[in-house]
């Protein structure tokens, strides 16, 4: 009897643990989940916040050409032995939406090139960075910017916003 219960606890308990797994613990399936968990800061979370002296307009249409331009596509990625990495290729998924509360977002997911590390992933990748734009009085815009590390797409996304500047940036650089 005593070896029933302690064998069922074991079953219970990996199913628990096996369950967690499956759930995707932890990572973002949501633009706003992804910018929830980023806000508060981190090794590796950024928020960063810049207004600057552009109408919304202007830099929303910015926003729209250059993501789509610059952000859109696939890098190839060699292998890196030091990290024990086989290489692949990362595909860049940008997307601008407008928002009933007056913002407007840019959300860029990165999927990449081997099927184990998409896993438990929300259609079109892991969210690497959110920015959400909106009207700061005349003539002024308010960008907040929320990425995990990703300074090669928020530098150049900030030189957009800040002076309409659409220079893209070479994605492989950060690889």
């Amino acid at each position: 009897m005593r070896y029933c219960v302690r064998d069922a606890a074991l079953v219970l308990v990996s199913l628990l643990l096996l369950g967690g797994c499956a759930a995707n613990v932890g990572v973002p399936q949501t633009r706003d989940a992804f910018v929830d968990r980023v806000r508060p800061g981190g090794p590796y979370r950024i928020a960063e916040h810049v207004t600057v002296n552009r109408p919304y307009e202007a830099v929303v249409a910015d926003l729209k050409e250059c993501s789509g331009k610059c952000f859109d596509g696939r890098v190839m990625r060699p292998p890196n032995f030091r990290y024990k990495e086989l290489g692949g290729w990362t595909t860049y998924h940008p997307k601008v939406e407008g928002s009933w509360r007056g913002v407007t977002t840019l959300s860029v997911q990165e999927e990449y090139g081997h099927p184990r590390a998409n896993s438990g992933t929300p259609p079109g990748g892991l969210f690497v960075l959110v920015a959400e734009i909106r009207a700061a009085g005349e003539g002024r815009t308010r960008v907040d910017i929320y990425h995990v590390s990703r300074r090669h797409i928020a530098d150049p996304l900030k030189r957009w916003i800040e002076s309409g500047d659409r220079r893209c940036p070479p994605l492989d650089s950060a690889l």
